[in-house]
């Protein structure tokens, strides 16, 4: 999923939905879940959020994955 309008502050929330109860991790560098240098929470959800602050102006890429209960983590991650 892709943002969508125009962010003119300068904070920005990632948010992803999966299908079952995952905790997610987020970072600007694709990397395995364990590797991800930022947390979306502590807690399990369908739905995950997090608030980034945009230090830079221009386009940003943040990569996504989820974890769930049993420890399966996303094998790609989510832009």
């Amino acid at each position: 999923m892709a943002p969508s309008g125009e962010i003119t502050g300068p904070y920005a929330t990632l948010t992803i939905d999966t299908d079952e109860i995952a905790q997610c991790r987020f970072g600007e560098a694709d990397a395995s879940y364990a590797q991800l240098s930022s947390s979306m929470g502590s807690t399990f959800a369908l739905r995950n959020t997090a608030t980034v602050h945009l230090d830079t102006q221009g386009a940003k890429t943040y990569f996504l994955r989820c974890q769930d209960v049993y420890g399966n983590a996303m094998g790609a991650s989510s832009v």
